[in-house]
């Protein structure tokens, strides 16, 4: 499956190496998938970065994603370790700095009377995406051997631990999401363009 070709593409690579890797989606199962196949094939996430692909209006619309994750995925040579209280600080931070990064971004294209550049789908992904670069980093996790995790077959109906972490942070992600002075049922309960709009109104 993938775990075997890219682990034999890790093989391959120079200790200095790196693999690019495009990907989108919206589904935490499905990026626990992709997290279990870089822990698996002793990669880690370096690097990532939020790209708009999508120019057709009509796409861009609703909750719909505008543009694609790339994945920078280096040779993991430290055998770090951290437990899962460490782990939330680590991805609160790193997703605050993705997701304010590109609200920063949008604000300059709306000021140019253009039409914004991300929604709230969007954001979430990026905030993926940099939970993902922070997981991918250690080799162990609450004393877990994460490549034995990743390697571990699911079972029908019962989450893996790495399903676990990534759900984990997902909600941290989305935590930060909502804005100051929301309730986190009632944010939940607007569509995307109404949250994406009140985020943009954040000082």
């Amino acid at each position: 499956g993938m775990i075997a070709v890219y682990r034999k593409m890790a093989q391959k690579m120079p200790d200095n190496g790196l693999q690019i890797l495009m990907f989108t989606h919206q589904s935490g199962a499905i990026w626990a998938d992709m997290a279990n196949i870089i822990w698996a094939s002793g990669l880690q996430v370096t690097a990532a970065w939020y790209v708009v692909t999508e120019t057709d209006s009509a796409l861009r619309g609703g909750s719909n994603v505008k543009g694609t994750i790339i994945l920078i995925l280096r040779k993991r040579h430290q055998n770090l370790e951290t437990f899962r209280d460490d782990l939330g600080w680590e991805i609160e931070e790193a997703v605050k700095e993705q997701v304010e990064s590109l609200i920063g971004l949008d604000k300059k294209v709306r000021a140019q009377g253009t039409e914004g550049l991300y929604t709230d789908a969007d954001l979430q992904m990026a905030g993926y995406a940099a939970a993902l670069k922070v997981l991918t980093a250690y080799s162990r996790i609450d004393g877990k051997d994460m490549v034995t995790e990743a390697e571990a077959p699911r079972k029908k109906g019962k989450k893996t631990f790495v399903d676990e972490l990534i759900d984990f942070a997902v909600q941290t992600a989305v935590q930060f999401l909502v804005p100051v002075g929301f309730e986190k049922g009632e944010w939940q309960k607007l569509q995307a363009v109404e949250r994406f709009y009140l985020k943009m109104l954040e000082p």
